[in-house]
């Protein structure tokens, strides 16, 4: 048992590295330059090298790549491109979104799954095309269905908001970040059911 226990653990170890080295090889070879990106495109090469030798792109590539994972082992993830904010602060900006939606559609999909098994399984007429359908619905790409399910619950049937969490302005923030809880604990039902 402990040789299976220290197989695994060894095997997990394997597998996080070489998915850092992936992530650490794609960061270098895709064309955006980050400190340009970062400074913008009119900032001077002296500002330039500056920024690269301060955050350590200098530095040979293995050189790189262990400091790399020195900062992922210590939580430093660097800054957003994007955001210009440390990629652990919008992580925690986000994440009870991300654990709402999934938590919800975890639910949804346990229930229309067992309501559809049950009626594929009960061959009643019609049963039959009902499987096909969920044989395409599983197959098709998920990025497919959610441009269809934006087409379809925001464009035709204006059920849902096309972007961000709610169609409310001012929706609660807090305690817990899950717009349908901290709409029930602020006495907003409007913002609970929204959000669901």
């Amino acid at each position: 048992m402990t040789r299976f226990v220290v197989t695994r653990v060894a095997s997990m170890i394997v597998v996080v590295l070489a998915l850092a080295l992936v992530m650490f090889v794609l960061q270098r070879v895709t064309p955006v330059d980050p400190v340009r990106a970062k400074l913008g495109s009119n900032a001077s090469k002296a500002a330039v090298a500056a920024e690269r030798h301060r955050l350590g792109y200098d530095k040979p590539l293995f050189v790189q790549y262990v400091d790399y994972l020195d900062d992922l082992v210590h939580g430093n993830l660097q800054d957003s491109l994007r955001t210009r904010r440390p990629v652990v602060d919008d992580i925690g900006d986000y994440l009870p979104a991300t654990a709402e939606l999934a938590l919800y559609g975890l639910v949804f999909a346990l229930a229309m799954g067992t309501v559809l098994g049950i009626a594929s399984a009960a061959r009643f007429r019609g049963s039959g095309v009902l499987r096909v359908v969920m044989v395409g619905g599983a197959s098709a790409p998920v990025f497919l269905l959610a441009l269809l399910g934006l087409v379809l619950f925001y464009r035709n049937l204006g059920w849902l908001p096309a972007t961000g969490r709610t169609s409310i302005a001012s929706a609660p923030t807090g305690p817990t970040g899950f717009l349908t809880i901290d709409g029930v604990l602020h006495g907003r039902l409007d913002v609970t059911w929204d959000a669901f």
